[in-house]
């Protein structure tokens, strides 16, 4: 997914709230899609592609701020608490792997003579980050329980309703000075401009 947004469906020429539209509904459904991947513990990469969804869309609301409902407050602390936990699940993912290759490096190469002191050295380094590393592991899986758990919350609440009302609010928002609200034509949603 490397386009959140496809680089057609904003112009120059589109009304600003037609393009908080399209950011905005980009930026969420992308949260959606990662959030598929949060139940499964190995999926590091796609968990923090989550948190950068959240990010994204966190950032996106607060530039179109001037045109969404207050309504929409509780969806960014939600979006806050779940970039902190994504956040802090990412930590923990990239010390992991900082130790496993401190591990590795530390391994000695094959014909290296080494004498006892130093063999007795290594041991105890090599028992001292193995002992790290599964408590790292552990807090880990504690992390993405945790994150999981407050994404299962946002879900049942349905904590972003209110952001999806205002998603289909901003389609009828005037444009071009219009008295009247009217919804987008066919032409104002097409790519083919």
């Amino acid at each position: 997914m490397p386009e959140i947004i496809p680089s057609r469906a904003l112009r120059p020429d589109m009304p600003f709230a037609l393009a908080a539209h399209e950011a905005l509904a980009s930026h969420l459904a992308a949260v959606y899609v990662w959030a598929v991947f949060l139940p499964q513990p190995d999926r590091a990469h796609e968990h923090h592609q989550m948190r950068i969804a959240a990010k994204r869309l966190r950032y996106a609301l607060d530039a179109f701020a001037a045109i969404l409902p207050a309504e929409i407050a509780p969806c960014l602390d939600d979006l806050k608490a779940l970039q902190a936990a994504l956040g802090t699940l990412h930590d923990l993912d990239a010390l992991f792997v900082s130790i496993e290759d401190a591990m590795i490096q530390g391994k000695p190469e094959p014909g290296n003579r080494r004498n006892e002191a130093d063999r007795a050295r290594k041991a105890r380094r090599r028992h001292s980050l193995d002992t790290l590393l599964g408590a790292i592991a552990a807090e880990r899986d504690a992390q993405q329980r945790r994150s999981l758990a407050l994404w299962q919350d946002i879900a049942a609440r349905d904590a972003f309703a209110p952001l999806r009302h205002a998603l289909h609010t901003l389609t009828a928002l005037p444009r071009d000075g219009a008295a009247d609200p009217t919804p987008p034509t066919a032409e104002d949603l097409s790519y083919e401009k």
